[in-house]
């Protein structure tokens, strides 16, 4: 992981985006917009069996920026260079007595997707007002149990779909033919895009990432039962893709949808957080 600071208008043009995935064979990474005029994080691969971590210096990483750049002449200032492992893992119990796991040490994700800061953001959510709540003598302490039985689904459900999105992206470089061979990989890629088939075979698989980026369900829709919940007998909403799809409902367990009324108020704003 590079960490730029870097204005990279110049090389994105009129196709601005926060995610940029460099698929050259010889210089594939992901550039992470954290302001396109200023800041920058490029992601590389890295495998620790065959380079030790001291070899990555701040040329040697210049030099994988450059290489992934269109125009490597675009300036750039390396802030800091890091390492890290995608890992999937769920804490086996988010509490043991007076000590509540939150975010990174509940639950990491791949980054794929970006859930882990929104999953934990929603567990200090359900878990800080309960313990207001039992502070001030309306809630058992018992009811802290709560936070686990249902923040832990929801992040075994983001954890899933992050795994189902790295795998998914894998997609595209096959369709473009690439393999171990850096060689044979750059001359499989511009015969498979040269070819309207091998490209037509390209452009699906990109299609096909279209839920790594479409997840308003998984966002919104995720819902709680338990002792904490008035359940009134209805059923959950079934739907197709419940990570992609989301189905506004007053259901008890879920997020109370938005909607405007005509006092220019929305639904959210009745909800007396006090």
């Amino acid at each position: 992981m590079v960490h730029l600071a870097a204005d990279l208008r110049p090389l994105m043009g009129d196709r601005p985006g926060v995610l940029h995935f460099v698929l050259d064979p010889a210089a594939g990474g992901t550039f992470i917009s954290h302001g396109c005029d200023r800041e920058w994080v490029y992601m590389h691969p890295w495998d620790p069996a065959t380079q030790p971590a001291e070899t990555l210096t701040t040329d040697h990483c210049a030099a994988l920026v450059r290489a992934a750049m269109t125009d490597s002449g675009v300036p750039f200032d390396i802030l800091t260079i890091g390492t890290w492992h995608m890992s999937a893992q769920i804490a086996e119990r988010y509490r043991s007595g007076r000590s509540f796991l939150v975010g990174d040490a509940a639950h990491r994700f791949p980054p794929t997707g970006g859930l882990g800061l929104n999953t934990g953001v929603a567990d200090v959510h359900n878990l800080i007002w309960k313990l207001a709540a039992v502070e001030a003598g309306r809630l058992a302490p018992s009811m802290l149990d709560t936070y686990e039985s249902e923040r832990k689904p929801v992040a075994e459900f983001n954890c899933e779909q992050s795994l189902h999105n790295a795998f998914k992206l894998i997609e595209i470089p096959i369709a473009l033919g690439v393999t171990a061979d850096v060689d044979e990989s750059i001359a499989a890629m511009h015969a498979t895009l040269a070819d309207p088939a091998g490209r037509a075979a390209v452009q699906a698989a990109i299609a096909n990432q279209a839920i790594h980026f479409d997840l308003l369900g998984l966002q919104l829709g995720h819902s709680y039962s338990g002792p904490l919940v008035i359940d009134d007998g209805s059923e959950a909403p079934l739907l197709a893709e419940p990570a992609r799809d989301y189905a506004p409902s007053s259901r008890p367990g879920g997020r109370l949808p938005h909607a405007w009324l005509p006092d220019g108020r929305s639904t959210l704003d009745l909800i007396d957080i006090g």
